[in-house]
């Protein structure tokens, strides 16, 4: 298999991507929080829950900024990307969400996993996989 590197443009514009929806969630916007998805990604929740339909990400991304999420803040550290291909790139992020109340009140840590596909100059998460991590891991 051929090595493939990312560009500089292409890792700052991963990384613009990954600030991006940090501070969509931090605003509670979940449009901006899917800002960067393409209209149709696989969607894999922290909960095992699949998604396929961009709205219902949007939606469900709404509706827990103002339940179970409301208040909360994370923050993203890239901790890796890698061109799999010239047009698409796989992305390994770790989330530290705090939640200032309600049944989820407390520090959350959690990696997620994303594909970015180039589509018409600029690159969409056309997966996104989300997995919470146990507290001594």
């Amino acid at each position: 298999m051929q090595v493939i590197e990312l560009s500089a443009h292409d890792r700052a514009a991963i990384a613009e991507i990954v600030a991006d929806m940090e501070a969509g969630w931090n605003r509670a916007s979940a449009r901006d929080f899917c800002a960067h998805f393409d209209s149709n990604p696989d969607f894999v929740t922290v909960r095992g829950e699949y998604y396929k339909d961009g709205a219902d990400i949007v939606a469900g991304h709404d509706a827990i900024f103002r339940s179970i999420y409301e208040g909360s803040v994370n923050r993203y550290d890239l901790i890796a990307a890698r061109a799999l291909s010239e047009d698409v790139a796989l992305v390994h992020v770790r989330a530290q969400l705090s939640v200032p109340r309600g049944p989820m009140a407390g520090d959350h840590e959690a990696i997620w996993s994303a594909v970015l596909v180039r589509q018409d100059g600029r690159r969409l998460i056309t997966s996104y996989h989300n997995t919470m991590r146990k507290a001594d891991s």
